[in-house]
């Protein structure tokens, strides 16, 4: 059940099993997750494997799969100023994945607001452009923003919903 949740939010899972019977279990009980059979464990085999899968997944950091509203403009237009309204799809530590038709350019800053789950206070941040294209999946059409200097308090306030994200139901309840 672990793993299924760490899947459903796009992290690499890589199972390590003693038989290939059990190999063929997590396959079918768990798809998508990386499946290594052996007893002994061959180190590397796995170390094979963790090198392949973290370099496909190209992150210094844990992201998820999210669904946060975001409102999105470019840095120093007044306050009355028009508002980009998107989706925030991906998020992590570093920055997020909008997914909007209408992405600013490579390397454009960017003013960003948003709510890290429902009743919390509102983040503003700026960040920068990093890239265009497809986000998780290959519908999800955006740009990739990378935050620029979070404080301590948006820091703490992002690393609280994540880990809430991430954490198993009876994790959450204790941490709520």
């Amino acid at each position: 059940m672990m793993k299924q949740r760490f899947l459903d939010r796009g992290i690499p899972v890589i199972t390590c099993v003693p038989t290939e019977e059990d190999a063929r279990r997590v396959r079918r009980l768990c798809q998508g997750s990386l499946v290594l059979a052996g007893s002994p464990l061959q180190f590397s085999a796995l170390h094979a494997l963790m090198e392949e899968t973290l370099s496909l997944a190209r992150r210094k950091e844990v992201r998820i799969r999210t669904d946060l509203s975001v409102a999105h403009r470019e840095p120093g237009l007044g306050q009355d100023e028009l508002y980009y309204y998107d989706t925030i799809n991906s998020l992590s530590m570093s920055g997020c994945f909008i997914q909007t038709t209408t992405p600013w350019p490579l390397d454009a800053r960017v003013d960003m607001a948003f709510c890290l789950g429902a009743g919390s206070s509102m983040l503003k941040v700026q960040g920068t452009v990093r890239r265009h294209g497809a986000g998780m999946t290959e519908t999800d059409n955006g740009m990739g923003v990378e935050f620029d200097g979070l404080t301590p308090e948006q820091r703490d306030a992002m690393e609280s919903y994540l880990v809430t994200q991430l954490a198993p139901e009876e994790v959450r309840a204790m941490v709520a």
